[in-house]
């Protein structure tokens, strides 16, 4: 200790100046990069959908019978897009049909019904192609997923399999149908794929889970380069008050499928992936900074909690 406290001493004065206006430089750009994550979406205002995409036009929602699926029906809904709900619930996926249309009379709400666990069958997406022919499609939100936690051993053949297949099948396949339908529309047409906060880090006790939501980012960020005339977003969201979670209340990190759906759409049409909610972008930036030991520690515990509250 004493023999680097004298190497200290003989370091010269000018080098030590530089390495304390890095230190200050670096302590700098980490509270700015903090605030931006704090103030940026406050900063973003969303576009005009109705006229940007064709008011009346269809949006087609997968897993748009629950949770975060279900209030991106209601909110496209609000701005004056027909629906089309893809589930694998018939009762519950016609019972949120029917609410839309009672809640916004102006528009229509179709039902298509399909388990994506099917999706590597034969013949499965031209069924879902045939049914949606016909319509004016200008967006799509995949949103079905099989989130299922716990170490891989324990994880069944079957559920191992259809997590890959659920989570990964959709968002290629209908990006591949439907991509050069809506490169010939007259107006914008958009790809939305819920991806997870999950894709951020490595999660054990997640980790086929998260693998799957890495290949949907990075999957939409690639897509979003070769079509540049789409608006094409790939949204990470953190914890939402959904039955995932067993309904939590909102705090400084869960919000309300509300208001992170609302927010999130401020994104569409000007980045290409976001975490949609500036309490997750807080929260990815607090897992960013930790050293990399915490960290693990940390979304160790936060798989397990989450475990834990599915199994309740």
């Amino acid at each position: 200790m004493m023999q680097d406290i004298a190497l200290l001493k003989n370091v010269p004065t000018g080098v030590k100046d530089l390495f304390f206006a890095l230190g200050i430089i670096y302590i700098l750009y980490k509270v700015i990069s903090l605030l931006h994550r704090a103030i940026d979406p406050f900063f973003h205002f969303e576009k005009n959908m109705a006229k940007r995409y064709g008011k009346g036009s269809w949006t087609v929602v997968t897993g748009g019978s629950d949770g975060i699926g279900k209030e991106y029906c209601y909110q496209l809904a609000k701005r004056d897009f027909n629906i089309v709900i893809i589930a694998r619930n018939e009762e519950k996926t016609k019972a949120v049909a029917e609410d839309v249309m009672k809640k916004y009379p102006n528009i229509k709400a179709r039902v298509v019904v399909a388990d994506f666990a099917n999706s590597a069958k034969e013949g499965f997406f031209e069924n879902i192609y045939e049914q949606l022919k016909s319509l004016d499609i200008s967006m799509i939100v995949v949103n079905a997923a099989l989130p299922v936690l716990g170490a891989l051993h324990t994880m069944p053949y079957n559920v191992a399999r259809d997590m890959i297949i659920v989570n990964c099948m959709p968002q290629v396949m209908l990006a591949r149908y439907f991509i050069p339908q809506m490169l010939k529309r007259k107006e914008k047409s958009a790809f939305i794929s819920i991806s997870s906060f999950a894709a951020s880090f490595v999660r054990p006790y997640e980790g086929l889970y998260s693998a799957t939501k890495v290949f949907m980012d990075f999957f939409s960020r690639a897509i979003a380069e070769e079509y540049p005339q789409l608006d094409i977003l790939c949204v990470k969201p953190g914890l939402v008050s959904t039955r995932l979670l067993n309904w939590a209340k909102p705090d400084l990190r869960t919000c309300t499928t509300a208001d992170f759906v609302n927010t999130s759409l401020r994104y569409l049409g000007r980045k290409t992936h976001t975490h949609g909610h500036w309490k997750h972008r807080l929260t990815a930036w607090t897992f960013e900074i930790m050293p990399e030991w915490l960290r693990m520690n940390r979304l160790i515990a936060r798989s397990k909690n989450l475990k834990e509250i599915g199994e309740k």
